[in-house]
């Protein structure tokens, strides 16, 4: 983490540490501990780059861009596979049919008939859960990140 960065872009922006708390919903004491090198590691850095307007790579020392990342270090996931929510699933036999078949492809030999039943019979609950979760995870975006899933996903 560059603590210099930090307190450039702070500078730039007129902030103090207790503006830069506020921007980042955290104490000022907290800011103090990271612009003070008493924390070598931050949860609160991407919400600092974020509030700075500044790339998360820049604070990390990545690049010398403050508005451009790293190129990446691991492929990144895939955007998530987008399904309309209140669809109708077929019933619990069907999807045993198709586990069945998806069980065979996949060179399952052992239970496949078991093992497909408790699939079909747990598809629905995952569903609901993961959706339930995608949900959780868009409320809990600072307003940059969703400023930032808004243009990728357009």
């Amino acid at each position: 983490m560059r603590v210099d960065r930090i307190k450039e872009a702070m500078d730039k922006l007129g902030w103090d540490q207790s503006r830069l708390a506020r921007e980042v919903d955290c104490t000022q004491g907290a800011i103090w501990q990271i612009l003070d090198g008493r924390v070598r590691r931050s949860r609160l850095l991407p919400d600092i780059a974020d509030a700075l307007g500044v790339s998360l790579d820049y604070l990390k020392g990545r690049t010398d861009d403050p508005a451009q990342s790293a190129a990446p270090r691991a492929k990144a996931e895939p955007p998530p596979k987008t399904i309309l929510l209140g669809v109708a699933l077929p019933s619990e036999r069907l999807l045993r049919g198709m586990f069945e078949g998806l069980l065979q492809i996949a060179g399952v030999t052992d239970d496949v008939d078991e093992r497909a039943a408790t699939l079909a019979r747990l598809l629905p609950g995952a569903l609901e859960q993961a959706a339930i979760r995608s949900a959780d995870s868009r409320r809990h975006r600072t307003p940059g990140q969703r400023q930032t899933a808004a243009r990728s996903h357009s």
